[in-house]
């Protein structure tokens, strides 16, 4: 397991992209629902949300019993695409948490994706491509020095 301070960068890194999350997202998305206080004991709704089929939430269920293992099991079988689900997004959770009546989750969600996208856009500006400017060795070859 990942400790908290890689955990909490590749939080940034899932709110912030657009694309799809895999298996190696399960850590952050876990953390990501824990600090909005999910309630873990309604995994198995969220799983039909995601998409995920009643056989297999009755599978996990009966292979894991408590519920911080299934609900662990719930989200990485949703990661993993199985029952032929599509994409794995973080809006995709965020619809299935609405859906079941999660709404607060979802707007913390929410909000916290859309800090980090304004944290990392802000960035891009405060951090503009360095500049080079041409300089002469003293074998008169032209060097490119970045300028801090």
């Amino acid at each position: 397991m990942a400790d908290s301070s890689t955990v909490s960068g590749r939080i940034h890194q899932i709110l912030d992209q657009i694309g799809r999350l895999n298996i190696s997202d399960l850590d952050e998305v876990i953390a990501l629902l824990e600090r909005h206080h999910y309630n873990k004991t309604s995994y198995h709704r969220l799983g039909l949300r995601l998409n995920l089929s009643h056989n297999t939430l009755e599978k996990i269920k009966r292979d894991h019993g408590e519920v911080d293992p299934c609900f662990t099991e719930c989200l990485a079988s949703w990661l993993r695409k199985v029952d032929d689900v599509e994409t794995p997004t973080i809006d995709t959770l965020i619809a299935a948490l609405r859906g079941i009546g999660e709404n607060a989750v979802a707007d913390g969600i929410n909000e916290e994706r859309q800090t980090v996208s304004a944290i990392s856009k802000s960035e891009m500006f405060c951090h503009p491509t360095p500049q080079t400017t041409p300089t002469t060795t003293s074998k008169g070859k032209i060097l490119s020095l970045a300028l801090s």
